[in-house]
């Protein structure tokens, strides 16, 4: 982490030793994340632990995949509901940087 910035990335993935696997990520190795570039949080993440994440790692957004499957590869929409209201609950503040970069909003696009 303390490299980041010789690479020129725009972003840095925060993910598990073994990605897709649904392995927690160990938050406490985002404490040396650089502050002035937007870290994306991934590794394990679930309904359940997604607000706690968000809260002690502080990321720019988060990734999941198998935290919120019923199955191998059928996602349940009941977990991603219960993912992205806990999510939102653990930051509720919206974005308020450049315009032209925010995150998709897909709720503005509909009207």
């Amino acid at each position: 982490l303390r490299r980041f910035d010789e690479y020129g990335a725009d972003l840095l993935l925060l993910d598990s030793s073994a990605p897709g696997s649904g392995a927690v990520f160990d938050w406490a190795l985002a404490e040396g994340a650089p502050a002035n570039r937007r870290t994306l949080l991934a590794g394990g993440l679930t309904p359940d632990n997604v607000g706690s994440a968000i809260e002690q790692v502080d990321p720019y957004g988060v990734d999941v995949s198998t935290g919120v499957e019923s199955g191998p590869g059928r996602k349940d929409p009941r977990l991603l509901r219960a993912f992205m209201l806990n999510a939102r609950a653990a930051r509720p503040v919206r974005y308020e940087g450049d315009a032209d970069r925010r995150p998709f909003d897909w709720q503005e696009e509909e009207g």
